[in-house]
Parts: C-alpha cells; sequence; structure tokens
C-alpha cells in the first residue's frame, strides 16, 4: 500500500512539473529586461516572452549588432504595447546615456539609423535641466544643447523639456528602460535607442 502510494505521489509530482515547467521557462526568459517584473502591468506570460524577445533586439540595438529593419518594427512594437508603463523610475534614466539608434536618420545611406558622431545626454531632474553634448568631428567644437523646465513623470513614463523659450516643448515617451538601456519616442526626433555610459 505504502509503495502505491509514493507510485501516485511521484506521478502527482511530475505532472505538477510538467504543468509549470512551460509557465516558469517563459517567466524566466522575459525577466532580464524587467518587462515582467511587475504584477500590478496584469500582462499576460505569453505577451511578456514576446517582448523579452522585443528588448534582446533594442539590446543589440544599442551595442550596433542589429538592423534597422528589424529594429524599427521592434521599438513600434514596445511603444504600441508599453509593457513597461509606469514602471520606469528615476534610476533608469539616472547617468550619462549615448543616442546610438534613431528613426530620423533609418533611410539615411550608410547610416541606417545608427549615428555616426557621439551625443551624450543626460537627465538632470532635479536641476530640471536635460543637456545633450553633441560632437561632429574630434577636432571640431562640441555643440550643447540645453533643455530647461525638464519634468519626469513616472505614471506616463514621459519627460518633457523645452530648448527654446516659444517653441513647443520636446516630449520623450519612454517605453523601453533595461541594464541600461532606453527606447523612447521623441516627439522631434522619433523613436530612439539611448546606452547608458558605464
Amino acid at each position: 500500500m505504502r509503495g502505491l502510494l509514493s507510485v501516485l505521489l511521484l506521478l502527482c509530482l511530475t505532472r505538477q512539473a510538467a504543468t509549470f515547467s512551460p509557465i516558469l521557462g517563459a517567466t524566466r526568459a522575459a525577466l532580464p529586461h524587467r518587462l515582467c517584473a511587475s504584477p500590478r502591468l496584469g500582462l499576460r506570460l505569453a505577451r511578456c516572452s514576446a517582448g523579452a524577445e522585443l528588448g534582446d533586439i533594442v539590446q543589440r540595438a544599442a551595442l550596433r549588432r542589429a538592423e534597422a529593419a528589424e529594429i524599427l518594427p521592434a521599438l513600434e512594437e514596445l511603444l504600441a504595447t508599453k509593457p513597461q508603463l509606469g514602471a520606469i523610475g528615476e534610476e533608469d534614466i539616472a547617468g550619462e546615456f549615448e543616442l546610438v539608434f534613431s528613426s530620423a536618420v533609418a533611410n539615411v545611406p550608410f547610416l541606417k539609423g545608427f549615428f555616426p558622431n557621439k551625443e551624450i545626454l543626460s537627465f538632470d531632474l532635479q536641476a530640471k535641466v536635460l543637456k545633450l553634448e553633441i560632437e561632429i568631428l574630434p577636432f571640431l567644437p562640441k555643440i550643447n544643447v540645453i533643455g530647461n523646465g525638464l519634468v519626469f513623470d513616472p505614471a506616463a513614463s514621459t519627460l518633457t523639456y523645452q530648448v527654446k523659450e516659444g517653441q513647443e516643448p520636446t516630449v520623450w515617451e519612454l517605453f523601453y528602460a533595461a541594464d541600461g538601456v532606453l527606447g523612447a519616442k521623441s516627439s522631434k526626433t522619433g523613436l530612439n535607442v539611448a546606452r547608458r555610459i558605464p
């Protein structure tokens, strides 16, 4: 009798493991990019897994190891679904970032969305200032752009600032933040990928 109970218990545990294994696998695949990290997002596991695959493309874009043909659809999908809406915090935008990819230059021959020069930006939330330093060529003076009145809305995942008085404010709609990489839609320059500078 005891042997029969042991066999039944073993079968039960094996069946449960088989049931939960795909779920755990999908969750584990999504976790590295924090697309499933917040339970209040209420995402289905399948959507989280798909979001993680899109996140992999964004990560490769930040390293210039992806093509515009796959980067743009991934950014558009993340923007449309917003899996991290309300989950991006000040810690995600702290530090300096290098702008790596922009849809504004995706159709420019030889560039294919990647900046040939170095553009460094930082969001100073305490001073309410955005700083953008543009290096055209190493031997030329750098161009400094200042955005004033910087405001971060964590609920909407947006950054708003104004470069010149009288102009429309620029809005950055953040839709991806993981492992030091940002994905955002700028009201001025379109879809962008930025990588934190260590």
